[in-house]
């Protein structure tokens, strides 16, 4: 692993990973769709018209605030992930947060520093392979558009949980937010819990995403009860995932 960030014993047992495209990002132009739009800072694709939204930056700090490790998963190339505009981007989200000012756990107040983009918290398709920013131009599978790890993120949940060394029985403490219903159809085989953004576009790539959507602030915020053992006392089963609560 590049960088000074170690894996841990992770006494949380629980991470929030997020997608970048459509998920902290938007790609709506319009901002009477997408509310409370920021745009100053832009992330690399798409080009000129995306940014993200305040409603971003609270879910972040939110996480945080409730001890998740913030962590990203996503299916962009090398090239794309480590743009300098794309790890702009990410810095301003860490910085805009409040994450870098204050942050409970040490690894979410770097989000979106070398450090932390040089960990296992950042997947993209050239980490699940082995890669990393400094010598991903070696690959030339994972270096550019259009060749991007598609078929499945399970590959890049599992770096993460088992970097923060979460063991299986506590999967379920931890939640995906992607805009993809493929890419949360996988974290739930794995016992992730999972929240849709840009509902908007029905659960695919589309241009007119808002990213994550104001209830993921509940979802955070009111995880059910735990028991001694760390098991559920109300079943997950119960969790409605088109408006990300439980029931």
């Amino acid at each position: 692993m590049i960088g000074s960030l170690q894996p841990q014993i992770n006494n949380n047992f629980k991470v929030a990973i997020f997608d970048i495209d459509n998920t902290l990002t938007i790609y709506e132009s319009d901002d009477r769709k997408c509310s409370r739009a920021i745009r100053d800072v832009q992330p690399v694709w798409p080009h000129g018209s995306s940014g993200t939204t305040q409603t971003v930056l609270d879910v972040l700090k939110e996480c945080d605030n409730n001890n998740f490790h913030i962590a990203i998963a996503t299916a962009e190339t090398g090239d794309g992930a480590y743009d300098q505009q794309q790890k702009d981007f990410l810095f301003s989200l860490g910085k805009r947060s409040g994450l870098h000012n204050k942050a409970n756990i040490r690894f979410n107040s770097l989000f979106g520093t070398e450090e932390w983009i040089n960990s296992s918290l950042f997947q993209n398709t050239c980490t699940v392979l082995g890669y990393n920013q400094h010598n991903y131009n070696q690959s030339s599978f994972c270096r550019k558009e259009p060749c991007e790890f598609s078929t499945s993120k399970i590959p890049h949940f599992m770096n993460i949980l088992n970097f923060l060394n979460i063991p299986p029985t506590r999967y379920h403490q931890s939640i995906v937010f992607d805009d993809s219903v493929q890419n949360l159809a996988d974290a739930s085989k794995i016992g992730l819990q999972t929240c849709q953004a840009s509902l908007s576009c029905g659960g695919h790539e589309c241009q007119g995403g808002c990213g994550l959507e104001p209830s993921s602030i509940d979802l955070i915020r009111n995880q059910p009860r735990l028991s001694q053992d760390g098991s559920y006392f109300k079943a997950l089963s119960s969790y409605n995932d088109k408006k990300c609560n439980f029931k």
